[in-house]
């Protein structure tokens, strides 16, 4: 049993403190946690992306980006990272460009998108020789 990847642009702006303290737990974060959260959204918003369905039941979970979108994707990468809770790389741009440049950035993290933020442009079987260049 194969699984299938998709191209997809997504569509995560326009979030407000409401939608944010909604979907995390716990909700105690503070205004400048949620304005972080906000700008990360924001940075993926427009991005081209390739997906496959969550492990988890619902939504997607992001696999890589294309070449096109590479310098968004790794500011908005960045933006994740200053996360108080899951970040490494809270206030050291320096390092974490250095990383990215030399390739050896890892995320410790899996980034997922609501359906709600996902347009599908396209299906690819990932066992197909038809799979997306990036």
């Amino acid at each position: 049993m194969g699984f299938s990847v998709y191209r997809a642009v997504l569509h995560t702006s326009g979030k407000t403190r409401e939608d944010i303290l909604r979907q995390s737990a716990p909700s105690n974060l503070s205004d400048a946690e949620i304005a972080d959260i906000i700008a990360c959204y924001e940075a993926w918003d427009g991005i081209e992306v390739i997906l496959t369905q969550s492990f988890s039941g619902s939504g997607w979970s992001l696999c890589c980006w294309t070449l096109e979108h590479k310098g968004r994707a790794k500011e908005a990468i960045y933006l994740m990272e200053q996360d108080s809770l899951f970040g490494t790389y809270i206030n050291m741009r320096e390092d974490f460009d250095r990383d990215w440049d030399a390739g050896e950035y890892c995320s410790d993290a899996m980034m997922h998108f609501n359906d709600n933020e996902v347009e599908i442009l396209e299906k690819f079987s990932a066992d197909s020789d038809q799979l997306p260049d990036l």
